[in-house]
């Protein structure tokens, strides 16, 4: 069980920084359509 905890760990970082791109590039494709 331990090994696991370091594994989610390591990937949480991971994850929240994927969701942060993911989420920045939703808002400014939003942006272009709009603008457009």
């Amino acid at each position: 069980m331990q090994r696991l905890q370091g594994v989610e760990c390591l990937l949480a970082p991971i994850i929240t920084e994927v969701r942060l791109a993911f989420r920045y590039r939703f808002a400014h494709h939003l942006l272009v359509a709009l603008a457009e």
